[in-house]
């Protein structure tokens, strides 16, 4: 094994010990001023945690696949990047967080313009994630096909990353647990992101995106809400993939981090970039 592989083993192995210590000390909870405590450390949440993000994956691996296939279509077809193939790269990282962007973009967008046409449906939503991930299988087969013998480089982990587990740890406790129980000392319980998943709600019992005479926000562009109105056709109801829909925007959370870690990186060093990030 080549000693660089075996330093990102090593690397990843201690960030994973890492992760599950933070989600540890996350799921402990806090004493709050009125001594309420929100969650005590169990074998319990620890398995709640995992179930919850084990079953959003069914969500989110599609809907991140898809965006990565629409991603490479748009970023290849465009005139402002140059068109290369990610696995001879030499910046293998940075093609995946751009192509990862656009194709986010590109998929808000087409699902977007669904809505509005009252479109938006299980089949159009999951068709929407299909035909990306079937664009990323044809490229892989044609690249395995052209390449045969070729492998991707990955770039060498430094060992600050080891430092961003605890945001993952907190970012993953955060999505995973039940709307309202680590805010109870805020206005009686009121969470933000359930107000935001109410819009989608609706669109999706409407059929279609339009404006409600009782939500004036449901006026204003809401791209991220068709993000989470497509999870929750996808699954069948919002109510159903409320867990997913938080741990989707955690994730772009973690994808800007990612973008600013490599930004950082190019003007200093990877270690740097990773702190930055």
């Amino acid at each position: 094994i080549h000693p660089e592989t075996i330093h990102n083993l090593r690397v990843l192995g201690v960030s994973l010990a890492v992760l599950i210590a933070s989600i540890l000390v996350a799921l402990q909870g806090s004493f709050l001023p009125n001594n309420l405590e929100t969650m005590t450390i169990s074998g319990a949440g620890i398995i709640g945690v995992l179930r919850v993000t084990i079953e959003s994956l069914t969500l989110l691996a599609p809907w991140w696949l898809g965006a990565a296939g629409w991603g490479w279509l748009f970023v290849n077809a465009s005139n402002f990047f140059r068109a290369r193939d990610t696995a001879k790269s030499p910046d293998v990282i940075s093609d995946i967080l751009v192509q990862l962007g656009v194709g986010m973009s590109v998929v808000l967008l087409l699902a977007y313009g669904m809505a509005l046409a009252g479109v938006l449906h299980p089949v159009t939503a999951w068709g929407l994630c299909g035909l990306g991930v079937a664009v990323l299988v044809w490229r892989g087969v044609v690249w395995h096909r052209a390449n045969p013998n070729a492998s991707i480089s990955w770039p060498k982990i430094p060992w600050t990353f080891v430092l961003i587990m605890p945001g993952i740890a907190l970012l993953l406790v955060a999505s995973a647990i039940p709307p309202g129980l680590i805010w109870s000392v805020e206005a009686f319980s009121y969470d933000a992101m359930s107000y935001h998943l109410q819009l989608p709600r609706e669109w999706l019992a409407m059929g279609a995106m339009r404006g409600l005479n009782h939500n004036v926000y449901s006026y204003l562009p809401s791209l991220i809400e068709i993000g989470f109105m497509q999870l929750g056709a996808m699954k069948g109801s919002m109510y159903a993939a409320i867990s997913a829909a938080q741990l989707w925007h955690a994730s772009t959370a973690l994808l800007a981090a990612g973008a600013v870690a490599k930004i950082v990186a190019r003007l200093s060093t990877p270690a740097v970039g990773v702190l930055g990030g």
